[in-house]
């Protein structure tokens, strides 16, 4: 029934991929728009971990198909740094994914990007510190450390 119709099939799509697709799309508006929806969620799920830490444990059915597409949506989300106030570890700010992911750390987790930004600058010692020679060279030569304080990091 769900090939298509020059296979043999009436045309129908699958259910599951429909409600995947669904799931995915609300992980993106949670994590991208300042609603009173996704800010509920947020203070619901997310209090105490960023939500790419967030488990499912005991949470609704929603939330824990949202976490089933996670991964595959958090990495097509790219955080366009304006303020600041990206995660500089969960947050794909650098177009290559969380650093989370890429570069083992043993710091503290809720570290913003801001941080690492001195009078519009990169504080390049601040970042050697933390990071590999060839992550902090990317960052360096091709991240814009601009911060405006009035706007909001967005994807």
């Amino acid at each position: 029934m769900c090939y298509p119709k020059e296979e043999g099939g009436i045309g129908f799509r699958s259910l599951h991929v429909i409600a995947k697709a669904l799931f995915a799309k609300l992980w993106w508006t949670f994590r991208t728009s300042t609603s009173l929806w996704s800010t509920f969620i947020w203070n619901k799920y997310c209090k105490k971990h960023h939500p790419v830490l967030a488990k499912g444990n005991g949470a609704s059915h929603t939330w824990r198909k949202m976490l089933e597409t996670r991964e595959e949506v958090e990495y097509d989300i790219w955080w366009r740094v304006k303020s600041g106030e990206a995660s500089f570890w969960f947050d794909n700010w650098m177009k290559q994914g969380a650093l989370y992911y890429i570069q083992e750390h043993n710091g503290e987790e809720e570290v913003e990007v801001r941080q690492f930004i001195v009078n519009r600058e990169w504080d390049s010692r601040k970042l050697r510190e933390l990071l590999s020679e060839e992550m902090t060279n990317h960052i360096l030569e091709n991240i814009s450390p601009r911060v405006e304080e009035s706007t909001r990091d967005t994807s």
